[in-house]
């Protein structure tokens, strides 16, 4: 099952945005969904403080700033082949 993990930190309406628009996903396609606050961890608080919300699938960059839920949708169903 892919994992997609969400970097992001509270207060962010684009990383709230995000995590609804994968749920909506997830009653689609089968992934395991983790969230991943920036601000607990420091070295992706410097990396990522201006890219948020990153998406990850498996651990790769899919996309930055919104999901783009038919593309992501596409490579899921491609990962799980």
């Amino acid at each position: 099952m892919p994992v997609v993990t969400v970097l992001g930190k509270p207060g962010c309406h684009l990383c709230d945005d995000a995590v609804e628009a994968l749920e909506r996903l997830s009653l689609e396609v089968d992934f395991e969904m983790v969230k991943v606050n920036i601000l607990e961890n420091p070295a992706l608080k410097i990396q990522y403080a201006w890219y948020i919300p990153t998406i990850l699938i498996d651990g790769e960059v899919f996309c930055k700033y919104h999901v783009q839920i038919d593309a992501l949708k596409k490579r899921l169903k491609e990962v799980k082949s």
